[in-house]
Parts: C-alpha cells; sequence; structure tokens
C-alpha cells in the first residue's frame, strides 16, 4: 500500500504542473489570437507543399502520400531508389534532414518558411538524381 500511494502521490500529479500552466494560458485574452496566428502559418505551410508538389517534375522519383497537416508528410520514393542513400546525400550535401523509413521519407516542415518549399523538395529531388548517377 505505502508503494501504491507514493506512486499516485509522485507520478499521478507530475503533470499539474504543465496542467496548471497551460490552463492558464488559455484563459488568457491573448489566446484566441495568438492560437489563430499560428494557425494562419501552419495552414499557409500546408497550402505552400501542397502547390509545390503539382509539378510534375517530381514524378518520376517520388510520390507524395496523403496528408492532413502542418506538421509534416511522407513521400514515397520510386523502386531502385535507396531511401536511406538519399538521406545521406541531402544532409550532406544539402543540409536538408529528413528521416527515411523504409523509402518513405519523412519531411517534417514544422519550422521551415513557407517561402522554401520549393527549395526543399527541389532538393530532395536533386539528391534523387545524385543518387541515379553514381
Amino acid at each position: 500500500m505505502k508503494t501504491a500511494g507514493a506512486v499516485r502521490g509522485n507520478i499521478s500529479n507530475s503533470s499539474n504542473l504543465s496542467q496548471s500552466l497551460l490552463l492558464h494560458a488559455f484563459e488568457s485574452p491573448e489566446y484566441g489570437a495568438q492560437k489563430h496566428a499560428k494557425f494562419t502559418i501552419l495552414k499557409t505551410r500546408y497550402w505552400a507543399i501542397k502547390d509545390v508538389l503539382t509539378n510534375n517534375k517530381y514524378r518520376d522519383y517520388f510520390t507524395p502520400l496523403p496528408y492532413n497537416s502542418g506538421y509534416f508528410m511522407c513521400i514515397k520514393l520510386r523502386g531502385g531508389l535507396d531511401g536511406e542513400a538519399i538521406r545521406d546525400i541531402l544532409i550532406k550535401k544539402y543540409s536538408i534532414g529528413i528521416i527515411n523509413l523504409n523509402n518513405i521519407l519523412r519531411v517534417a516542415f514544422s519550422a521551415m518558411a513557407a517561402s522554401d518549399a520549393q527549395e526543399l523538395f527541389d532538393g530532395i529531388l536533386a539528391a534523387c538524381q545524385d543518387f541515379e548517377s553514381k
């Protein structure tokens, strides 16, 4: 019983501080405007990515998978491409960091400017072409 009480007293209440801070933030008069501003930023990034990916030049190398957020999305590499090798080229040559999951590249765009969307996907395209030319 003492152990169960210690667990409840220490672990169960560990989020009290964060919950209190969030409650305070939610009650702030600026909260609504701040939330709307961040939503607008995410929405702008989302649509910038959608717009860039309408260009057919990427189709020979990758296909975007369905996504609906302003944080990340995935692209499926066409057969014959090596996601890990392309990930390595991207970081070393183009300073673009992505995650490779079995030739599906996870692209986090949550911290980039919407204006960088073209450069991001052109970099991925260039890395795919670099891989092929080896």
